[in-house]
């Protein structure tokens, strides 16, 4: 058996009816709202790790890119006629090193096509290798540690040690008679264009 609200409670119990459904429909959409708001911030989260990631390797790409040009700018010359070769300035250090007691430096330029100059008609740098001989009487091994390091110091080339012959003497000045072998490599522009 039913029990019948009263007349005077059927238009609360409407106006209850109809709250309770916009309720629950405002829970649902809230609900919804969340859901959507946390896959927004995942997406955000991802969107900005992968930035952050990229950013990083720029900068990374950015910094090598700096240091090339720095060696690219110290190797290049506008004009190699215009200064003296860069061999000869080490010259002054070797004579003041006691512990090189004499030394001699011929250097000769390596005429191997393709080898030791690049060029092309785009106008691109030149690379020149310069062969060196270096000879040494020296008091004991520190000389020629002391000699290699003043040529692999210098700034606008780029140096390679191909091989030293050592020679132990009987005299005690000098000890050691050494030869040495070393390419110097000079990165010079193209013809009608400015370092």
């Amino acid at each position: 058996m039913y029990m019948r609200l009263p007349p005077a409670l059927h238009r609360p119990a409407a106006i209850c009816i109809v709250l309770l459904i916009l309720g629950i429909g405002s829970l649902w959409l809230s609900v919804r709202a969340i859901e959507d708001a946390r896959t927004t911030l995942i997406a955000t989260q991802a969107a900005r790790q992968q930035a952050a990631e990229v950013l990083q390797r720029t900068q990374q790409e950015t910094d090598e890119i700096r240091r090339a040009n720095a060696r690219l700018g110290a190797l290049r010359l506008s004009n190699p006629n215009e200064r003296t070769p860069g061999w000869e300035g080490l010259r002054t250090r070797l004579q003041h090193d006691a512990r090189v007691l004499s030394f001699d430096l011929h250097a000769r330029l390596v005429a191997t096509p393709g080898a030791t100059e690049i060029t092309d008609a785009d106008a691109l740098p030149t690379i020149r290798v310069h062969h060196l001989t270096l000879r040494l009487d020296l008091l004991h091994e520190d000389g020629l540690t002391a000699a290699l390091q003043v040529f692999s110091a210098a700034d606008d080339a780029t140096v390679i040690p191909l091989g030293c012959a050592i020679e132990r003497l009987e005299s005690i000045n000098p000890a050691l008679r050494a030869r040495c072998e070393l390419d110097w490599l000079t990165l010079h522009a193209a013809a009608g264009s400015r370092s």
